[in-house]
């Protein structure tokens, strides 16, 4: 199971590489601003603080960023030998088609999870501790750091779910991870379609693109997986 995974870790070391420059981009972005701003007052590189709303727009631009990263990652994940054209040798190994899966699903789950932890913990825990942080934000706003998250969850279900179908597939990767990152704005459009047509309350509308983000989304990744392990080659 090891040397599966470090075949893929390698395989996919340009995206990770990427996908983590993504992430760290705007927080080096944000930190360099503010060191600029307080070499402009006087007070010195070692006097930078970081905002409440900085922390929140840096934090929310980093995880969003750092999405294109890991949608290329979940696109590649099924699509990879395939591409490469080295699929009849990983079908000559001994590890199973559900090794070899559980391998992939890993190291592209492991890589979301641990970005979406940090985020999480830096919107959620780090930033509210901050000295002009709200005293009180009213639960269910679109304010709340919460319900922003949740929107940015649910479209990455979409996302990462059409990446995953797609990628159990298509020849090339490219084509999953644009498609799949194409996929909202089709959502987008038919949402608005079916509130004109329906006359849809704003509310209403919100709910239904949140569940069918989430909903396409499982139906998406759980399609990719059973057409991985049901072909008979990668």
């Amino acid at each position: 199971m090891s040397a599966l995974l470090w075949k893929d870790i390698r395989m996919n070391a340009s995206v990770l590489v990427l996908t983590g420059a993504l992430f760290a981009l705007p927080y080096l972005a944000g930190f360099g601003w503010l060191v600029n701003e307080s070499m402009a007052r006087g007070t010195g590189p070692m006097d930078v603080r970081w905002s409440y709303d900085a922390v929140m727009r840096t934090g929310f631009l980093s995880l969003i960023l750092s999405h294109i990263g890991m949608t290329i990652l979940v696109g590649n994940a099924l699509a990879c030998e395939r591409e490469t054209g080295s699929e009849g040798f990983l079908a000559a190994l001994p590890p199973t088609r559900a090794r070899v899966l559980l391998s992939k699903t890993a190291v592209t789950a492991g890589t979301i999870i641990l970005l979406w932890a940090l985020s999480v913990f830096v919107l959620l825990v780090l930033a509210p501790t901050l000295p002009d942080a709200p005293a009180f934000i009213v639960p269910g706003v679109h304010d709340d750091p919460a319900v922003e998250l949740s929107w940015v969850a649910s479209v990455a279900a979409l996302i990462f779910g059409v990446a995953w179908w797609l990628s159990s597939f298509v020849q090339k990767s490219s084509t999953a991870w644009v498609l799949a990152l194409l996929s909202p704005l089709a959502l987008v459009g038919l949402a608005l379609l079916t509130r004109s047509v329906f006359s849809i309350g704003d509310l209403a509308l919100d709910r239904m693109f949140l569940w069918s983000c989430v909903l396409l989304g499982l139906a998406g990744g759980s399609a990719g997986t059973v057409l991985f392990l049901r072909k008979s080659e990668f």
